[in-house]
């Protein structure tokens, strides 16, 4: 299970942030059988933010450059009808889009989960409100990575692929091949295309259509002697069409993949970015020369990536339409990017980053045609805005929430503070998710587990990492103001938090389980009786040697010195001595499906009657009411997701109300979709509660419960940030 994204992307929004991207990248779904049909009453879910999100793509109808598209990488796609100032849901790709230049009805995309690998293409005729595919003509496995249309005749369209360049002259319904000249691989064995260069980038050029531009990547096979390159990269030019293609005077080192642009007025002028450098020509690429006065040094590393500090690329390169040795270009390193702009055709350059993310990625750039001066930039953690031509940039992302969180954590104190580990870092709220500030100085990454103290308000520990400590567990006495490291990760070893708790009536104890990052079997218990200043080293005893990867910790609130484990392979193992010796306690888990012994994922403790133990488990929620030495089914009205139980990545959540422990919630994926259900009468009848949120993600983001307002429940996504429930109205299924 994949926790997270190992990913150093810092980010700053007012204040400095850190990223620790949660990610669970298992492909499995779930197949749901029987699944009751639920509605509430009243929608009692809100989404509450935080706003922004990891923007992968911006594109402005040239047609209304107030109508803006965004592309996210976990919560879809979304739609601004005013400039950016306000976003809602849109349903359709969640990619770049490409416009009709003389239909404003007609809208091209690239459908495609991963914006590396590809996809298919989708055509919409009304405006973005419905989408057809238009891929007749592709051979099998290949996948599109480029888009370009004829600016003068529409109906001619090329698509750059895997395995080279395509055309079509019937406005996408039919496409063959017009690679002449291109360096493309063959199909292997089964039929699909390897060893290929890839086409990252199209350009037709405005005033003389016939002329096209196209950038192939290099590639290459790494094996345990070395890297051995199979094709280099480089521009290739075609006159007519596509019919035939020659080289363009620039060979791309291996790793690049290089990004066009070309001047309107004097399309004899174009521009590429690529790992080495920003380079421009004069004479429709016969020659080419460096411009990269004051940028950065761009020193890429061997074949075929490089992941040291001074490793600059160009991402993306923007001309001005109306004043085109105005340019503006992306360059990014392995800790983030910067903007940068030229007035005069790229013999200078200067940064033009004020206001964005400082040591964010700033993944896109586009450019309003119309009004040049107004530009927009995905970032990792948002959409920003200038209007100044670079001066500054704003956020510009109200409503646009396509944050992944990977846990949750309310103030016991106070019900409307609230923290989250997000894609943008550790954030919190004090007003109940109305505004959302960093509280993540000092740390460079932030992730689950996330626990505040029950008894100590200000007092939150975290899964982080400090620059000048390491990573491991981290705490804060301030509320997020200030963090400290309580326990760092020495080596390799046992170098994953799993779970957290704290005593409830010592919060000076502290259990935590950690194992080798992704290797179930690895387990160690830590224990802390300083408030996680010092740590004593426990393995797990008397747990046989089927029982691995702990998910969940629970303690008994009124005998801490029962503490139950929730292992994925071996089920529920509970200690009577705090900690020392564990024994299995499994009577009534059924088996696994699809592990070969019981299971156990999530673990609730009744705190009214803490004989009461609920566990969610392959087969099902059970429950015991004896201490764990017993379990039953408790999982009437719930789907069965037991076909798509995988190891080490199904990750719900169970929440009980802390002043009416009949009433429970449990947050799972379900289907592709994060969903939460409800019991009210102690798991004898569960509802759903209504939230359905896409998102392939099967690790749920949190679920918390106010203990000063137990009616108001707040749970995390993966895909659309947090949601807020209140419990005020009647839920019905049949």
């Amino acid at each position: 299970m994949k926790q997270f994204r190992n990913g150093a992307e810092n980010t700053k929004r007012g204040m400095k942030r850190a990223n620790w991207n949660h990610v669970v990248a298992c492909a499995a779904m779930f197949t749901i059988f029987g699944m009751a049909r639920i509605q509430a009453q009243t929608k009692a879910w809100t989404s509450i933010g935080p706003q922004g999100g990891d923007i992968l793509a911006v594109s402005i109808d040239p047609h209304h450059p107030r109508t803006l598209y965004a592309a996210t990488a976990y919560g879809g796609a979304f739609k601004s009808l005013d400039g950016g100032v306000t976003w809602g849901n849109f349903g359709g790709p969640n990619r770049r889009l490409l416009f009709d230049p003389m239909d404003p009805n007609t809208i091209y995309s690239i459908d495609s989960t991963n914006p590396l690998a590809g996809g298919e293409i989708s055509k919409s005729t009304d405006g973005g409100k419905s989408w057809i595919p238009s891929n007749s003509g592709f051979p099998a496995y290949v996948r599109v990575i480029a888009l370009a249309i004829d600016p003068l005749n529409p109906l001619t369209l090329y698509a750059g692929t895997t395995v080279g360049v395509f055309k079509s002259t019937d406005a996408g319904r039919n496409w063959s091949d017009s690679s002449n000249g291109l360096p493309v691989g063959g199909p292997d064995t089964q039929g699909r295309y390897s060893y290929a260069n890839a086409f990252y980038t199209l350009i037709v050029d405005p005033q003389n259509p016939s002329t096209l531009y196209a950038a192939a990547s290099g590639y290459a096979i790494a094996s345990g002697t070395g890297v051995t390159v199979l094709g280099r990269g480089g521009l290739f030019k075609s006159l007519n069409g596509g019919a035939k293609w020659q080289p363009a005077g620039f060979e791309s080192d291996l790793a690049s993949d290089l990004r066009l642009a070309i001047d309107p007025k004097n399309t004899s002028t174009l521009y590429v970015g690529a790992n080495s450098g920003i380079f421009k020509t004069l004479d429709g690429g016969a020659s080419w020369r460096a411009v990269t006065s004051a940028l950065p040094p761009f020193e890429p590393g061997p074949p075929p990536f490089s992941n040291a500090p001074s490793y600059f690329h160009a991402d993306s390169v923007i001309i001005d339409p109306k004043q085109p040795e105005t340019i503006y270009a992306i360059i990014s390193n392995s800790f983030g990017s910067t903007v940068v702009k030229t007035r005069n055709g790229g013999e200078s350059w200067s940064e033009t980053s004020s206001g964005l993310p400082n040591g964010s990625f700033v993944r896109s750039l586009d450019i309003d045609r119309q009004h040049p001066k107004t530009l927009y930039a995905g970032t990792a953690v948002g959409l920003f805005k200038t209007t100044d031509g670079g001066r500054t940039w704003s956020p510009s992302d109200a409503g646009l929430s396509a944050t992944s969180v990977s846990d949750l954590a309310i103030d016991p104190r106070n019900s409307a503070s609230l923290y989250a580990t997000t894609s943008s870092g550790l954030v919190k709220t004090v007003d109940g998710g109305m505004n959302w500030t960093p509280a993540n100085s000092g740390l460079t990454r932030a992730g689950s587990p996330l626990v505040v103290d029950p008894r100590n308000t200000g007092t939150v520990f975290a899964a982080g990492c400090i620059a000048v400590s390491g990573c491991g567990l981290v705490k804060s006495t301030d509320g997020g103001t200030t963090w400290r490291a309580s326990w760092i990760a020495q080596g390799s070893v046992t170098n994953w938090i799993t779970a957290l708790s704290i005593d409830p009536q010592n919060s000076n104890v502290l259990y935590m389980t950690t194992q080798d990052f992704d290797e179930c079997g690895t387990e160690t218990l830590h224990k802390s009786a300083d408030g996680g200043s010092n740590w004593s080293h426990i393995l797990f005893k008397d747990l046989g040697v089927t029982a691995s990867c702990v998910l969940s910790m629970a303690i008994d609130p009124q005998n801490p010195g029962n503490l139950y484990a929730a292992f994925q392979r071996g089920g529920v193992f509970k200690s009577t001595d705090a900690g020392s010796t564990w024994n299995a306690a499994n009577s009534g888990l059924a088996s696994g499906t699809s592990l070969s012994n019981s299971s156990a994922v999530a673990l609730a403790i009744d705190p009214a009657s803490p004989s009461i133990i609920y566990t969610v488990s392959v087969s099902g929620i059970f429950k015991s009411t004896d201490g764990a030495m017993s379990w039953n089914p408790a999982s009437s009205g719930l789907p069965d997701w037991s076909s798509g139980f995988v190891d080490c990545c199904f990750g719900p959540r169970l929440a009980i109300d802390p002043t009416n422990s009949a009433k429970l919630y449990l947050g799972i994926a379900v289907g592709g979709a994060q969903h939460v259900f409800q019991t009210s009468d102690a798991g004898a009848s569960w509802v759903d509660s209504g939230l359905v949120v896409p998102g392939g993600s099967l690790w749920f983001g949190g679920l918390t419960i106010s203990a000063e307002q137990p009616s108001t429940v707040y749970a995390g996504t993966p895909s659309q940030g947090v949601f807020k429930f209140s419990n005020t109205v009647a839920l019905t299924g049949h």
